[in-house]
């Protein structure tokens, strides 16, 4: 995203690129959590797996306090973001820093550097994905070793009621392109 940004160059053109990216993630997120509401009610997936579940003591909902969500997004740690993997307050950091970056002598000395560190990344991203059926074989193995055959049950359960709400939230979004495009179309051919 960082050597997205730099490329723009514009500072302008970053702002509008930001102000998008807030506003789609926010989107995105309210209507994939609406969707897994729908289906995690409807269907019950957890339900066929035969686990036992912990105390539900400590799972009482917090009352939203905005002082807590701002220092969310802004967090004091960077790197304890990235390692807790929350998103929003990574892409927040990385729009400050890309606007940080702008005058041409600093990117001139840093866009090599980040190139460079986004093509690693990319090539550990790449190990990762070719590792991870090994990981997720052995995680099953552990857990049909320990609960026995009929947990594949629950399991393909959760498995379908996943991809259902995939197509349904792709189809929402394939649906909401459609019509914004046909929208675009229809403005551009009144203005012929």
């Amino acid at each position: 995203m960082l050597t997205g940004i730099a490329k723009i160059g514009d500072f302008k053109s970053v702002g509008r690129i930001g102000l998008k990216t807030i506003v789609w993630f926010t989107f995105a997120t309210l209507v994939a959590l609406t969707i897994g509401l729908l289906i995690a009610n409807i269907f019950e997936p957890g339900k066929h797996l035969s686990t036992t579940i912990a105390s539900a003591s400590s799972l009482e909902p917090k009352a939203f306090d905005l002082k807590e969500f701002v220092s969310h997004i802004f967090p004091e740690s960077v790197v304890d973001v990235m390692a807790r993997n929350q998103i929003l307050p990574i892409i927040i950091f990385v729009l400050f820093f890309a606007v940080a970056r702008q005058p041409s002598e600093i990117k001139e000395k840093s866009s090599s550097g980040f190139d460079s560190v986004s093509h690693v990344m990319l090539k550990v991203t790449s190990y990762v994905m070719k590792l991870a059926p090994v990981a997720v074989f052995g995680a099953i193995a552990s857990v049909i070793a320990s609960k026995g055959l009929g947990i594949l049950g629950g399991y393909l359960n959760v498995i379908f009621c996943f991809f259902a709400g995939l197509v349904v939230l792709f189809s929402d979004f394939v649906f909401g392109l459609c019509c914004s495009e046909n929208k675009i179309c229809k403005t551009f051919k009144s203005c012929e």
